[in-house]
């Protein structure tokens, strides 16, 4: 009989821990999850920074070697007045 109740008493207490250790990797899972989704959206902001770069670049590019423009003189720049 004592060993019935030791051996119930044990198998509770494994549950308990069981329970206890599951919470845990469930508590951790949604840090990583939370952590994946904002590492995600910065991986996003970076590709269309990048991208955007990379558009001004080639336009650079092709205005100065295939267009000949260049960027100004100071004499050659000027204000206007709005009336």
């Amino acid at each position: 009989m004592a060993l019935c109740l030791g051996a119930v008493v044990a198998s509770a207490m494994s549950v308990v821990v069981l329970k206890h250790v599951y919470r845990q990797q469930v508590q951790y899972l949604y840090h990583l999850t939370e952590t994946r989704e904002a590492l995600q959206a910065e991986w996003n902001q970076l590709q269309a920074e990048y991208s955007s770069l990379s558009a001004l670049d080639q336009v650079e590019y092709i205005a100065k070697n295939e267009l000949g423009m260049r960027l100004p003189s100071p004499q050659d720049i000027g204000v206007l007045a709005v009336p």
